[in-house]
């Protein structure tokens, strides 16, 4: 146990170099994909650190014992067009989107691109549910919406629901819609009010699992929420534990972090109150559970 333990002491610690290794640039690891965020004032600053980054990076890896796969390696501007760069022979052609940990990111930084391949991909598996589970019940092609498609609307939801617009929400409603009428064995096109079936299902709505989504990202943040200063008039909204609301003007109002901090007043105070965090989030997921 104690040699496990040492060697995934040093796997820690040798991942944590690979951070340290390269100030000119901001790292995000997770598992073995990574990638680097690199910010200048001009054009040609900002391509002259996307190869010294590079350069750095792939020497860490040599150093480390490791290979850096240069044809599986991505390159992405917001704000320019970079151009290609090479990596030990290897050249990287810039791209405008890319995926990274099943999140396709847009150089216009719009979710246009991802909203329509989960659609895509939420329709495919409304077919497998039409396809494998005929023979099924209803409850069992439930289990299957929920592991086959809903699983998928909640994947990165954090990252991209909250900056969704109304036609985006509408889209990607209408590509779940798909799965429940699978679900009850109904054609594809149908009168049918599929808001009735869906509550039927328990379902949330897909606003609703936005929602759903900041509250329990808002119930993990709550020490922050409850850090208020105690001088000052007693309100009935701080008595309620209610936070001063954030600017939601311009960029700032897009960010994940406002948005989340604007749902915490949101949140009933019975459940804001539970000592217990896990039992809170159980509870937020009950509130959008559909009876």
């Amino acid at each position: 146990m104690l040699v496990q333990f040492i060697e995934k002491v040093v796997v820690i610690y040798g991942s944590i170099t690979q951070a340290l290794w390269c100030p000119e640039s901001e790292s995000t690891h997770f598992a073995d994909d990574g990638g680097d965020i690199i910010a200048a004032d001009t054009a040609e600053e900002c391509q002259a650190l996307i190869q010294l980054v590079a350069e750095k990076r792939t020497k860490w890896f040599n150093l480390a014992g490791l290979s850096l796969n240069a044809k599986k390696s991505e390159l992405i501007g917001f704000g320019f067009d970079p151009a290609p760069i090479t990596i030990e022979g290897e050249t990287i052609i810039p791209s405008k989107s890319i995926t990274f940990l099943g999140l396709v990111i847009d150089s216009n930084l719009k979710w246009d691109l991802h909203v329509n391949n989960l659609c895509d991909k939420v329709r495919w598996q409304a077919g497998r549910i039409r396809s494998e589970g005929r023979h099924l019940s209803i409850k069992d092609r439930k289990t299957l919406l929920h592991a086959w498609i809903l699983s998928r609307v909640h994947f990165n939801a954090l990252a991209y629901m909250p900056s969704l617009n109304s036609s985006q929400i509408a889209s990607l409603q209408t590509a779940v819609n798909a799965g429940i009428r699978a679900v009850y064995g109904l054609p594809r096109r149908s009168i049918t009010s599929i808001s009735e079936l869906r509550q039927k299902l328990e379902i949330p709505s897909v606003d609703d699992i936005r929602d759903q989504v900041l509250f329990k990202a808002a119930i993990r943040n709550r020490n922050k929420y409850t850090a208020q200063p105690t001088s000052g008039p007693q309100t009935r909204s701080r008595s309620r534990g209610d936070i001063l609301h954030p600017v939601i003007k311009g960029q700032l109002g897009k960010m994940s972090q406002t948005l989340i901090d604007s749902s915490w007043n949101k949140i009933p105070k019975e459940i804001r109150d539970l000592e217990n965090e896990n039992e809170a989030i159980s509870s937020v997921k009950k509130l959008f559970r559909r009876s």
